[in-house]
């Protein structure tokens, strides 16, 4: 988790505090990193770390919204932001997909 502060240390935004999240509480079976952040302003913030050789591609969007939105339900507020953390390609049309519905999408190594 120290990397993923120091990460976004970087871009500038600072956290209140940061946790992790466990996928099986929330009915996800794929192999995510979930971590909930409140920023210095009081926000909500999800980023989702994904670590994968095979490419994102589009039909996969539509599963990390529904992600999103099963984690929104369960917690019981939504986020502000929502960050996108890719160890691996995407597809550009899904990144400009995703971008265009909300997430930031960040290479992560």
């Amino acid at each position: 988790m120290k990397e993923l502060v120091e990460f976004f240390k970087q871009s500038g935004l600072l956290f209140r505090s940061l946790e992790s999240l466990e996928p099986k509480a929330f009915g996800i079976k794929k192999r995510v990193e979930l971590f909930r952040g409140l920023d210095t302003q009081n926000f909500f913030i999800l980023v989702v770390r994904v670590a994968k050789k095979s490419r994102i591609l589009q039909k996969e969007v539509q599963e990390l919204e529904k992600m999103a939105k099963k984690i929104e339900a369960k917690l019981g507020h939504g986020f502000k932001r929502r960050f996108l953390l890719i160890q691996g390609p995407i597809c550009s049309k899904a990144k400009k997909e995703l971008e265009e519905i909300g997430w930031s999408v960040h290479a992560f190594v």
